[in-house]
């Protein structure tokens, strides 16, 4: 199936090539064909050729007739792809889309943004997808129509079909591309944290809660979300929903997506957030939201923003300080507590010395040490295991000596294979 399918794709390369050579120099042709396909009936087989017509006259300097049949094209695009009563090929979807690279935002605006609100009440289970192909056609700025994406693809994420979920997703995660305005990336948390909230109905499965929240954390990658005022409002507003927040997955995601937007911060951590570190550390619900809450600190502080960890050292011992024996939780608690701890002590600090060996004291007396018998060993996972990580590295570079020395500290044969 996979050679035929093969074969298929390079026969069609091969046959659009040919076209393509055949009618590139001839003006007179392109423009016939253009002629006859928009005034024919249309189909999701027509329009991907249609969108290649133009492209292909855009590109041999057809502009102007390009630029007076596109909003035409544009008519049929919508009618075939947005308004569609069945699912659609992804690769005449793709194909399809071609031509929104030649639009203007006046015809994104009157004819693709009007399109999507129109299929969005009526068909929405076939369009969603199309709308993606859409928007990563296009060649413009999207910042503008940040309340439209939002109007448009908000009721269908808080919706209960999960048809609809899947669609809307990679739309947003390509609006988030398309996006440079720091207004409208503000706008765009600010419309998700609206979401979930219940602008457009109560979400009452969790697990649809964390598709929301993951979203949000993928807008911490788009280019302008590195302003300091952005990020600090965001994590402002994580902060507020995690306090509404019951259900322990939806808490966990919520605190990993904050870390997205913690780790670009690069001049300090505010009193507020170091306050719900110190209270996500002892008081943060499960031992799985606690692991979370040290594991999210490690990506707020760094470089700049580390020394400022000094602040939660004396809760961090104390962490440490109530690690149970043999329990693996308890003791990936004290692992990422202690990662945390050995961060601390390798910062130039002004009184470094006292606090290195406070902390090894303090490592070495503790249960978080049980983490290297094999029976601990052997029931870690998940986040578990990436507290184990983030501890046993600096843990080898912080205690040489004593590995080397202390047989209490049997440690090399599970770091040798």
């Amino acid at each position: 199936k996979q050679w035929y399918q093969r074969r298929v794709r390079e026969t069609r390369r091969q046959l659009r090539s040919m076209f393509l050579k055949s009618i590139s120099h001839n003006t007179g042709t392109i423009e016939q064909y253009l002629d006859a396909v928009i005034s024919g009936e249309m189909s999701a087989w027509t329009v991907p050729f249609l969108s290649f017509l133009l492209t292909t006259a855009n590109a041999v300097g057809m502009e102007e007739k390009v630029q007076s049949v596109l909003p035409k094209s544009l008519d049929k695009y919508v009618e075939v792809l947005f308004l569609a009563k069945s699912s659609i090929h992804p690769h005449l979807r793709r194909s399809a889309s071609s031509m929104l690279s030649l639009i203007s935002h006046e015809m994104f605006s009157s004819k693709v943004v009007a399109g999507m609100k129109r299929a969005a009440l009526r068909t929405p289970k076939f369009a969603v997808n199309s709308f993606t192909e859409a928007i990563s056609a296009l060649s413009l700025d999207l910042s503008r129509y940040v309340k439209d994406f939002l109007d448009i693809l908000g009721p269908l994420l808080a919706s209960s079909n999960p048809l609809l979920h899947e669609g809307v997703e990679p739309c947003f995660v390509a609006i988030f591309v398309e996006v440079s305005d720091s207004s409208a990336i503000t706008e765009l948390a600010d419309g998700m944290f609206k979401i979930l909230e219940g602008c457009h109905g109560k979400i009452a499965a969790y697990l649809q809660r964390v598709l929301v929240i993951k979203l949000i954390g993928k807008l911490s990658t788009s280019g302008q979300s590195t302003s300091e005022g952005i990020i600090e409002h965001v994590i402002g507003k994580y902060q507020a929903y995690l306090k509404s927040e019951s259900n322990e997955t939806a808490q966990i995601e919520s605190i990993t997506s904050l870390a997205l937007w913690g780790s670009k911060l690069k001049v300090t951590v505010n009193k507020a957030t170091i306050e719900q570190f110190k209270q996500g550390f002892v008081k943060g619900g499960t031992a799985h939201t606690r692991i979370a809450y040290l594991l999210a600190a490690d990506s707020f502080f760094k470089s700049d923003t580390l020394s400022l960890l000094e602040l939660l050292e004396d809760t961090l011992l104390t962490v440490v300080d109530k690690t149970a024996p043999n329990n693996v939780l308890s003791i990936a608690e004290g692992l990422a507590a202690g990662a945390l701890l050995m961060k601390l002590a390798g910062k130039d600090l002004g009184d470094s010395e006292a606090i290195l060996g406070k902390i090894k004291e303090k490592l070495l007396t503790s249960n978080v040490i049980n983490v290297l018998s094999s029976k601990v060993l052997s029931a870690i996972h998940d986040e578990e295991a990436i507290a184990f990580v983030n501890f046993i590295k600096p843990l080898i570079f912080l205690f040489q000596a004593e590995i080397l020395h202390a047989k209490s500290m049997v440690v090399l044969p599970y770091m040798v294979p």
